[in-house]
């Protein structure tokens, strides 16, 4: 059972809800973009895909999607009053499922974990062959990512290049004293 896109005005009726959308219209800095009459024509909206949601207009998705690895295309989704919307940019968000997002994130944490001295060998694992990479470690460095990581040089390799996802501790976060 499929349920029917949604038609032009009611993605207009959204947008036109939607606060950011509000605060454009008001501003007479944006007043010559940002019209009622072109948000009617060409609305906003949440164009969805397996892993991104692309807020921008259809057009503006379906461009921004040719070439990309998204997954399955979902549908178009009329925006939600608290939705982010940028007066000139199109805003992609990353679904934590996103292979992309997922490899970015690993990396970030790799080199969180190996400090500020040893960070630069994840570009350099992330950068090269296995074989480059295995040949130029200095014992040194394998020595730190054996003790940091508790990972072999040809398995950080893999993590730094996204070809495989680890079991990382998640950050410290502080906590609120007061509710």
């Amino acid at each position: 059972m499929s349920t029917a896109p949604p038609d032009r005005s009611d993605l207009a009726a959204a947008a036109l809800a939607n606060l950011d959308i509000q605060s454009f219209l008001a501003d007479p800095k944006l007043g010559r973009i940002w019209t009622e009459e072109s948000i009617r024509r060409t609305p906003t909206c949440r164009s969805d895909w397996e892993y991104v949601t692309v807020i921008a207009t259809t057009g503006e998705a379906k461009s921004a999607a040719k070439h990309k690895n998204w997954g399955r295309f979902l549908g178009v989704f009329p925006l939600t009053p608290d939705d982010p919307v940028h007066p000139f940019r199109i805003l992609y968000v990353y679904k934590a499922t996103s292979p992309y997002n997922r490899r970015v994130e690993q990396r970030k944490a790799l080199k969180h974990i190996l400090g500020k001295k040893h960070r630069p060998l994840v570009t350099k694992a992330s950068r090269s062959t296995k074989r480059d990479f295995l040949r130029t470690l200095i014992a040194a460095d394998a020595q730190v990512i054996k003790l940091r990581l508790d990972l072999d040089p040809g398995r950080f390799w893999r993590a730094a290049k996204g070809k495989e996802f680890l079991e990382l501790p998640s950050p410290p976060r502080q906590l609120t004293l007061f509710d």
